[in-house]
């Protein structure tokens, strides 16, 4: 690498983190206003914070800027400064970086989403245009809107919590899709980064993931069922019966320990570290969520067609999470007496199982009217109330109407 080209990569990177470090609504705020704009509102030099406190004309100003900076920054090096793809896109996280840390403000500035979002946009049109065929992109949207509107009216417009599920579902279709591979992974970069901002945002409003914070891991945990897909696919059928049925069994006895002796039950009611325990209040004298849950995935995987188990296990394993966490944050709606289901609730866990169906219909695993059967049907069991515990039910009814679904429809 000589000199001269090191020289150009030094200014396109320079270039775009001077471009990025240039925040208009600070100098906006300082040159209208008379005031440091990261002293009101949010405290945030960015556009929402700009546009609340100074108007929507500021928001507007600052909006255009933020969200073509880091375009600009990729234009310049690969135009300007003639370099690689690689290098291009590099000045463009740079520009992100000089927004999120100016030199002239301690490298203190804003969070950067606007910039982000804005080349994250770009790219995705690229990707969109280069390598995905038409009609495969109009589903997606179509998809993306029915979802929009399930999720936005069972969270009452949670954009933040809406952002942290579409996106990985946006990465995951287009690496179904994409072969440029360099232009993919710098979009999964930057889904993330604009996750991990809705995700601060979520932590700093106080989103709970379930009541009993001891236990709250639990939720967390049920997407780990979906890795038994891959064991199947990849290695075999036989791997994931050794799994499940290692800790089935694990789970099994110690909820026999439990329900047999006494002591057992207090001992695994504890903490066994701060704010960590194992089982749930409300499961003493009785089988765990755990176990009926584990179960009812060993029956999928023994009973039904390969991708009808996938749809199954997916529709458990992500609706669950989803409609306790929605349920929990934004259930106002409770649908039945003596029951803690709320409309909101089962929209989020519907919301959820439509994802895991577009994907499986989208990869031509199984036809959409059998993973509508499916979606549907997951989330009526796990709405209704009744004795039998919903994480088994749900997994095992959606599962054997499928199945009749697929032979019968």
């Amino acid at each position: 690498m000589d000199l001269l080209y090191s020289g150009r990569i030094f200014l396109s990177l320079l270039t775009g983190y001077l471009l990025g470090s240039f925040l208009p609504a600070y100098f906006l705020s300082l040159g209208f206003r008379g005031t440091d704009i990261r002293t009101v509102g949010d405290g945030n030099p960015g556009v929402v914070n700009a546009a609340r406190s100074m108007g929507l004309a500021y928001g507007i100003v600052t909006a255009l800027y933020d969200v073509t900076k880091p375009l600009i920054a990729l234009y310049a090096a690969y135009s300007l400064f003639r370099l690689p793809l690689p290098l291009a896109y590099l000045a463009g996280f740079c520009a992100i970086l000089g927004h999120k840390y100016p030199f002239y403000l301690g490298f203190k500035g804003g969070r950067g989403i606007a910039a982000t979002v804005g080349l994250f946009l770009f790219l995705f049109a690229m990707l969109l245009v280069t390598g995905v065929p038409p009609m495969e992109s109009v589903a997606f949207f179509a998809f993306a809107g029915l979802y929009a509107l399930i999720f936005l009216l069972a969270t009452h417009g949670s954009g933040d919590l809406f952002a942290v599920t579409i996106l990985p579902m946006t990465g995951l279709w287009l690496a179904l899709h994409v072969e440029d591979l360099l232009s993919l992974a710098v979009v999964w970069v930057l889904l993330g980064m604009i996750s991990y901002e809705a995700a601060k945002n979520l932590g700093r409003d106080g989103i709970a993931l379930y009541p009993e914070k001891s236990t709250s891991w639990r939720v967390l945990a049920r997407p780990l069922a979906l890795v038994f897909i891959p064991i199947d696919l990849f290695v075999g059928r036989w791997l994931v019966y050794l799994l499940l049925g290692l800790v089935l069994g694990l789970f099994f006895v110690l909820d026999l320990l439990r329900l047999l002796l006494p002591v057992m039950e207090e001992r695994l009611q504890m903490e066994i570290a701060t704010d960590l325990k194992i089982f749930k209040k409300k499961e003493e004298g009785r089988i765990s969520s755990i176990t009926t849950f584990l179960f009812g995935i060993l029956l999928c995987f023994l009973l039904f067609d390969r991708y009808v188990a996938y749809a199954a296990v997916g529709f458990v394993a992500l609706g669950d999470m989803f409609g306790k966490i929605v349920g929990i944050n934004f259930g106002r709606l409770v649908l039945f007496r003596r029951s803690s289901k709320t409309l909101e609730g089962t929209l989020g866990f519907l919301a959820a199982a439509l994802g895991v169906g577009f994907f499986l219909w989208v990869s031509g695993a199984l036809p959409l009217h059998v993973l509508v059967v499916g979606a549907l049907s997951a989330a009526v069991v796990e709405a209704l109330p009744g004795q039998v515990d919903d994480n088994f039910s749900v997994s095992v009814v959606s599962g054997v109407l499928m199945a009749l679904a697929l032979r019968f429809l």
